[in-house]
């Protein structure tokens, strides 16, 4: 820990500052950079956005009382370099807070803000903290006081991540919700087909989900050869003429009837990628599961909507792929005969990353909170998925039960851990106010 007296000034950022603000650990009698009896009768509401980080404070300079917001900066001559002085919506600034006080223009020209300066003020032991987490370079700034904290604290905050987490999703459905013109059948086929693709081919899945349209592939419910002939078509994965094997002619004859039939272009086969990936995970394989479960399964949006838990999403999958894939990977090339049905692992990454954001999305957007409790049981009935992230949290007696947990703390290394945003985590909030080494 480098000597508070020495400090390299640079360590301390504005989150510091605006987190002593916010919860009150400061004197509220000042003396102003400039001579001025400062006393703080209401901190004001923390902002989020863009404009000043506090509104509607109520601050006494002197004899007079002001009601407005307040601004802050590591050193004072912050105002200028962000060009405050320009901006209109800092004009309500009523009080300048600053770690350090290196500029005294700023009460010379911008209307007289009073500027008081914390440096010296804040108590030891929360800078001390602060510094700890931002001075550490393990992936976790937190890990060597984490343990002190009761599980119950980690637990409340697990539950806010993955509230976050399922919000974050939600948010990229519903951009999809609003390109299909406001229809959930299509809004989980995007999502749902997207995924197929895991990680690899996951844009030219989706890509592949708005070049068959949802329509056209309920007007040929039930007609396998037809919907697969239709997938692949559109995937560009049957314009080789090379290719001389029964099934394959078959599917190529019976798209080239579809394609003037609906007027349909196809995708680039460029697209897709097959190097470095399980035979397994190959996007024909996909391609031909796809096309099982739409051949079978009524509406899918509709149909999920009536599922009570993940067994009877499971059941939903348990669809016959055509004998043809039980001796393929790819078209024409005969393999060594496996079934090529759905595991359970391949569609709980389905109802993690798909059905999970569509159902939390759409108990919000109609207002009943059942769905989006729905959404979160799923994840409880989920094993706990098992990656780098995971363990590195095990390692510090941080378990995870199933996918609840687990997408809980992914969402805290992405989201708070890797960008050591501790000052705006429930933990990190723990440990600064707490007696943890």
């Amino acid at each position: 820990m480098k000597d508070l007296n020495t400090l390299n000034f640079d360590a301390i950022q504005e989150d510091f500052i605006q987190y002593i603000w916010r919860t009150k650990l400061i004197p509220k009698t000042w003396k102003g950079q400039s001579g001025e009896n400062i006393e703080i009768i209401e901190f004001g509401h923390w902002n989020t956005d863009a404009g000043p980080d506090f509104f509607n404070a109520k601050i006494k300079i002197d004899a007079h009382i002001w009601v407005g917001n307040v601004e802050m900066h590591v050193l004072t001559s912050d105002w200028f370099r962000h060009q405050h002085e320009k901006n209109d919506a800092y004009k309500n600034v009523i009080l300048h807070v600053v770690w350090e006080d290196d500029d005294q223009r700023t009460t010379q020209k911008s209307n007289d803000i009073p500027t008081i300066a914390l440096k010296g003020s804040v108590p030891k032991v929360y800078l001390e903290r602060y510094l700890s987490f931002y001075q550490r370079k393990s992936s976790i700034p937190c890990q060597s006081m984490i343990r002190d904290v009761p599980m119950e604290k980690i637990r409340i905050s697990m539950y806010r991540m993955l509230v976050e987490r399922l919000e974050e999703k939600a948010r990229n459905v519903e951009k999809i919700y609003q390109q299909t013109n406001a229809s959930w059948e299509d809004t989980l086929y995007i999502m749902m087909v997207r995924y197929f693709g895991t990680k690899v081919n996951r844009e030219p899945f989706e890509m592949l989900a708005r070049h068959v349209p949802l329509s056209v592939v309920m007007k040929n419910k039930g007609k396998q050869n037809t919907i697969e002939a239709l997938f692949f078509g559109q995937a560009g994965m049957l314009e080789d003429a090379t290719i001389k094997d029964d099934y394959y002619v078959a599917l190529r004859k019976e798209y080239d009837f579809l394609k003037k039939k609906y007027q349909l272009s196809n995708m680039n086969p460029a697209a897709w990628k097959f190097s470095k990936m399980r035979p397994s995970n190959f996007p024909t394989v996909r391609i031909a599961q796809l096309s099982a479960v739409m051949t079978q399964v009524k509406p899918i949006f509709s149909t999920i909507l009536q599922t009570e838990n993940r067994n009877d999403i499971i059941a939903l999958f348990t669809v016959s792929v055509p004998e043809y894939w039980d001796d393929h990977y790819t078209f024409g090339k005969q393999s060594k005969h496996v079934k090529k049905g759905f595991s359970d692992d391949f569609i709980d990454i389905l109802i993690i990353n798909a059905i999970d954001p569509v159902l939390f999305y759409y108990g919000k957007y109609i207002q009943d909170e059942s769905f989006c409790q729905k959404a979160m049981q799923l994840l409880e009935e989920i094993k706990a998925e098992n990656n780098s992230i995971i363990r590195m949290f095990a390692e510090l007696d941080i378990h995870s039960k199933n996918a609840f947990d687990t997408q809980s703390l992914l969402h805290l290394k992405n989201t708070y851990c890797h960008f050591k945003r501790c000052l705006s985590c429930t933990i990190g909030h723990e440990i600064m106010k707490g007696n943890y080494r």
